[in-house]
């Protein structure tokens, strides 16, 4: 009799813990609705950049890998983390608070990550976050937080794309001075800008490159191979815009560089190292798993598998 009264109290404790959690998941919700309404105004290009339109895709990615893992996350077994979840979760409100009082987006969409990864250790432990983390941190592609590092790295990259671009021009017969990040070309003088380094391209390309590795190859070293090769494709495309902006100049003259055709020959180039990312996909699904290298079989073995063995016929000796 005494097991009854048990429990009902345990269900009241669970219950009770369960409408704890959905009033800390709402909290959340409310607390970052502003800073969700700036990303998606952000994907949308208001804040006067067009480079984060691929925040669309990188949430339906995200939310597909999820979709993917429903049969094995039915299976975990609901253990909330409050050691790990908690305190993650009072350090991504601290960071968001910092990031309202000194006007820094950055810091508000990183905590925003940092919640996602604390409400998951809450609400279903350490299993779920681990089936969880790759959509969890592919997330961060549909933020710009990656402008730091770009904003150091694009220097490098406009000297790389002057460079690359110089030399296909000298390739198909065009004259061309390089001078840094200027290409002295008869007549005209094009710079590549900072806007045309070509770094928050790459970015675009890994945010693809990611769940298609992760989805079409067997293994993680071809993934990551797969996303390194992303990352140089996207870093030499770009080279091939400006010298296909050079070629437009050259034979179209110089008004070819604000027209409607240079956001083509953009797109052109961008589809081309698509064209080639799925490319390399094909070849490293294909590519053997394993080299066919000698085994080293010792005598014994050799006469366990000498013909007449099997019988108890010794093999001949030479």
């Amino acid at each position: 009799m005494s097991g009854a009264p048990l429990e009902k109290k345990q269900s009241i404790a669970s219950n009770l813990m369960r409408v704890q959690l959905a009033f800390v998941t709402l909290a959340c919700a409310v607390l970052y609705a502003p800073v969700c309404l700036t990303i998606f105004q952000t994907w949308q290009g208001i804040p006067g950049r067009d480079d984060y339109s691929h925040g669309y895709f990188v949430v339906l990615a995200a939310l597909y890998l999820v979709w993917r893992q429903r049969k094995k996350l039915a299976g975990l077994e609901v253990l909330p983390n409050f050691a790990l979840g908690v305190p993650i979760m009072l350090m991504a409100a601290a960071v968001l608070l910092a990031g309202k009082l000194s006007a820094t987006a950055v810091l508000e969409q990183f905590s925003l990550v940092a919640m996602l990864t604390g409400l998951v250790l809450l609400l279903g432990g350490s299993r779920f976050f681990k089936a969880l983390a790759l959509p969890l941190y592919f997330l961060a592609f549909a933020f710009p937080l990656f402008d730091e590092v770009t904003a150091s790295v694009d220097w490098y990259l406009q000297l790389l794309a002057a460079h690359n671009a110089a030399s296909l021009l000298r390739i198909v017969g065009i004259p061309v001075h390089r001078a840094g990040q200027y290409l002295h070309l008869p007549g005209l003088t094009l710079e590549v800008a900072e806007a045309c380094s070509g770094a928050r391209y790459v970015i675009s390309v890994i945010a693809l490159t990611v769940p298609l590795a992760y989805l079409t190859l067997p293994t993680w070293r071809r993934r990551i191979a797969l996303v390194c090769f992303a990352a140089t494709v996207g870093v030499m495309a770009n080279g091939v815009r400006v010298a296909l902006i050079g070629i437009g100049v050259e034979y179209m003259g110089a008004g070819i560089a604000g027209r409607p055709i240079h956001t083509l020959q953009g797109l052109f180039v961008y589809w081309i190292g698509i064209g080639v990312i799925f490319a390399a996909i094909w070849l490293l699904r294909r590519w053997p798993k394993t080299c066919p290298c000698p085994v080293a079989v010792s005598r014994g073995a050799r006469r366990a598998t000498a013909p007449g063995a099997s019988r108890g016929i010794s093999p001949e000796r030479p």
